[in-house]
């Protein structure tokens, strides 16, 4: 979290950060296995993500990594009340995950992988609401 505090700036509500935030990302899928082309789940510090220096493109990463600098941009903003959303076909099978904020009393989507904050998906038959604390 110190990299947020060093290098985000501090914003008065949700959106403008993800506003600010959605300006500096660009999803990249994880790589695969070369030998039987299975996904490699990547987790990357928010330095690793905004220097790019594991995908040598600044800003770079997938729904985890996004998740990540997230939480990290929000808790140095000053945001507390901050959540981990996971979402799939099923309990045993979550297939995306983001980070959700208390927004004037109301949990709020803030998926880095969709074009507006507040956006969500809505075509998962399962959802699992974590609070996240420090």
């Amino acid at each position: 979290m110190n990299f947020a505090r060093n290098n985000v700036p501090r914003f008065n509500s949700p959106g403008e950060l993800f506003s600010w935030l959605k300006k500096r990302v660009t999803y990249l899928s994880d790589p695969s296995d070369k030998s039987d082309r299975e996904p490699i789940e990547l987790l990357m510090t928010m330095q690793t993500i905004m220097s790019g220096s594991r995908t040598l493109i600044p800003g770079a990463g997938d729904c985890d990594d996004f998740t990540i600098v997230s939480l990290a941009s929000l808790l140095a903003s000053g945001f507390r009340d901050v959540y981990v959303i996971l979402v799939g076909r099923n309990k045993t099978y979550p297939v995306h995950i983001y980070a959700a904020v208390n927004d004037g009393g109301v949990i709020t989507p803030f998926d880095l992988t969709n074009r507006n904050y507040g956006d969500e998906r809505n075509n998962y038959s399962y959802k699992q609401v974590l609070k996240f604390n420090l």
